[in-house]
């Protein structure tokens, strides 16, 4: 009986750590995610912005 709790005990305690490694790569994917997803708006907004506008900000300034 005792035998028993104690391998249900590890089975337990491996599985738990199994779930926990998977859990913690989660929010630093979503992270990286963002900021990669930052990065494409901004050239995306930067390149469908109009040529003559940049210019004329530059010139202003």
């Amino acid at each position: 009986m005792k035998e028993t709790a104690q391998a249900a005990e590890e089975k337990a305690r491996a599985a738990g750590e199994a779930a926990a490694s998977g859990l913690s790569k989660g929010p630093l994917l979503a992270f990286v995610g963002l900021l990669l997803g930052a990065g494409a708006a901004s050239l995306g907004g930067r390149s469908g912005t109009p040529r003559l506008l940049l210019e004329e900000n530059m010139t202003t300034r």
